[in-house]
């Protein structure tokens, strides 16, 4: 009886030995999900200096306004807004790093727009500031056209309620906030 122990005993330390083995040999043969390779044919950005980067699972936005260096950029998937302002070379110093959130993750196809002390972008100065309504304070709100006091206040009110807007077209859930008053001011905010 001992001797049968001791062969089912053997025999479960080898296939547990096997087993580990071959999971090892599986981990270690997978390529790294996120992996970054940096293109030497035509690998270049816009300025023809700098190697582009690219990433499996990658996403691309496009920086503008206040930044040293903007333009498109690629970032691995999951990444956040501070990391695509570090990709751009950083604010300028007429950047007003309070009108993004930086700590947002980003997405494909994003545009994202630092813009200046002035509450304006260097590309194009005519180019109004764009508000958050997730994260805009009164005063932010008060930029916008049509918009006072009342409907700023109706708007942080309806935001704290809810937890958040999850569309912009949300706002016109709260009383006296029209359609007109929407689509006077669509092009100027989100929710990112």
């Amino acid at each position: 009886m001992k001797t049968n122990n001791k062969k089912i005993i053997f025999i479960i330390l080898i296939s547990f030995s096997c087993l580990s083995l071959f999971g090892t040999w599986y981990l270690l043969s997978r390529p790294p999900t996120d992996a970054i390779t940096i293109s030497a044919v035509g690998g270049y950005g816009v300025d023809g200096q700098r190697p582009i980067a690219t990433y499996d699972n990658a996403v691309t936005v496009h920086v503008v306004g206040e930044v040293v260096n903007p333009g498109v950029h690629r970032l691995p998937a999951g990444s956040r807004i501070f990391q695509a302002i570090e990709m751009a070379g950083g604010f300028t110093p007429e950047a007003d790093e309070s009108s993004v959130n930086l700590a947002a993750r980003i997405r494909d196809e994003q545009q994202i727009v630092v813009a200046g002390l002035s509450g304006t972008t260097a590309e194009n100065p005519d180019v109004p500031r764009i508000v958050n309504i997730n994260t805009a304070d009164k005063n932010e709100l008060l930029t916008l056209p049509g918009v006072g006091s009342i409907m700023a206040d109706s708007i942080i009110a309806y935001r704290n309620r809810t937890g958040g807007f999850i569309s912009t077209d949300e706002l016109m859930n709260i009383p006296r906030f029209g359609t007109t008053m929407y689509e006077s001011i669509q092009d100027r905010i989100t929710i990112d």
